[in-house]
């Protein structure tokens, strides 16, 4: 079962989302080592638009494997979301390529109101 998170970032601005995997335990939280892994956050728009991927190296980076945090560069100044709604998934892939753990939902773009 995917986590639930849903997204609204204003336009115009660059944004970056930390998702941290870890063991998910209320008593014992401990970061999981994400040597070797990778990652995917895609953005579909729910009318027209372009799909917006973004893998490690081109748009998700990984400051300290140890640590257990994907950063997610959003950028929404570099114009790539051409779309005011969507819905985005996040996926992370252990080093053997299955799929460690999936977080989903839905993805705001707020419109600046003075261009």
């Amino acid at each position: 079962m995917s986590a639930i998170y849903n997204i609204e970032v204003e336009e115009k601005t660059d944004y970056t989302l930390p998702i941290d995997y870890n063991t998910d335990t209320r008593t014992n939280y401990t970061p999981v080592d994400i040597t070797g892994y990778t990652a995917k956050f895609q953005v579909k728009p729910s009318g027209l638009g372009t799909t917006v991927v973004l893998t490690v190296g081109s748009g998700i980076t990984i400051p300290n494997p140890t640590d257990g945090i994907f950063l997610i560069d959003v950028e929404t100044a570099a114009g790539r979301y051409d779309f005011q709604f969507g819905n985005y998934e996040f996926e992370i892939i252990n080093p053997s390529g299955k799929i460690a753990r999936k977080i989903k939902g839905s993805f705001t773009l707020k419109k600046e109101l003075v261009p």
